[in-house]
C-alpha cells in the first residue's frame, strides 16, 4: 500500500452546469488531458496529487467519472454559488458520461472508509484506498468503456 493521498470532488449537474463538459468529452476521448479549476474545501491539497471526480444527484448516476492531478494547489476565487471559495486545477487524464461512470454502489461497498455520498467537494481519500486497489478499479473500468483499438 502507499501513502499518498488523493481527493474526491464532486458534481451535481442538477445544481451547476458545466458548459463545455461536451467539449471536455471529446479532448478526453481523443486521448488529451483538459485543465479545468474545481472548488476544493480541502487547502492542504498538494500539486501532481491524485483527484478523483465524483457525480452526485437525485435521479441521475452516481459515481467516479473523471480522474486526473492537481495543477494548481488551492486558491481562493468565486465558486459557482456566487460565493467566495477554494478551488484547485485539474487535469483530467480521463473524462466520462455520466452513464459510463463507476458506480457508487460499487465504491460503497469496496470503500467503505470513503463517505462516497458527500456534499462538499474535496474530501480526502483514506491513503489505503488510494493504492492500487482504486487505481486499478478505475483503469480497469476505463478500459471496459474505452477498450484499446488495435
Amino acid at each position: 500500500m502507499t501513502d499518498r493521498i488523493a481527493w474526491l470532488i464532486t458534481w451535481n449537474p442538477h445544481k451547476w452546469k458545466w458548459v463545455d463538459y461536451a467539449d471536455c468529452l471529446a479532448e478526453s476521448a481523443a486521448g488529451r488531458t483538459v485543465i479545468r479549476n474545481w472548488t476544493c474545501i480541502n487547502r492542504n491539497v498538494q500539486l501532481y496529487e491524485r483527484v478523483y471526480l465524483e457525480v452526485l444527484g437525485q435521479n441521475t448516476t452516481r459515481g467516479i467519472i473523471a480522474s486526473g492531478k492537481v495543477r494548481r494547489e488551492p486558491y481562493c476565487e468565486m465558486t459557482w454559488r456566487g460565493t467566495l471559495g477554494y478551488k484547485i486545477d485539474v487535469e483530467f487524464d480521463t473524462i466520462l458520461q455520466i452513464e459510463e461512470a463507476l458506480p457508487q454502489a460499487k465504491l460503497k461497498d469496496l470503500f467503505p472508509e470513503t463517505c462516497w455520498s458527500t456534499q462538499v467537494s474535496g474530501i480526502g481519500i483514506k491513503p489505503s484506498q488510494t493504492g492500487e486497489s482504486l487505481e486499478q478499479l478505475w483503469a480497469e473500468h476505463i478500459s471496459i468503456i474505452r477498450p484499446c483499438k488495435h
